[in-house]
């Protein structure tokens, strides 16, 4: 059973994914913030997945190329990912 703890770490990790797996230097993360979400990733299995997807659909959208449309099973998988995500809340 996942603890309160947990949850609140998951659900801090999922707010700032994309900012952690980007590295945008417009929008950066505060080195304690990306420190905390790898330390999360480390021990969850979830939030893993999901940033494993996210890297999977972005690596997709790059091989595709900017004018082409991604794959309905990879809109699939973000799309429940997110409410995976949002489900949390």
């Amino acid at each position: 059973m996942t603890s309160p703890r947990q949850m609140i770490e998951c659900r801090r990790t999922a707010r700032r994914l994309q900012q952690f797996l980007d590295r945008d230097p417009s929008a950066p993360l505060s080195d304690g913030d990306r420190q905390r979400v790898q330390a999360h990733l480390d021990v969850c299995a979830r939030c893993t997945g999901l940033a494993r997807e996210y890297q999977e659909l972005h690596a997709s959208l790059r091989d595709y190329g900017q004018d082409a449309e991604p794959t309905p099973e990879a809109v699939d998988r973000v799309r429940q990912a997110v409410q995976r995500a949002l489900a949390q809340e």
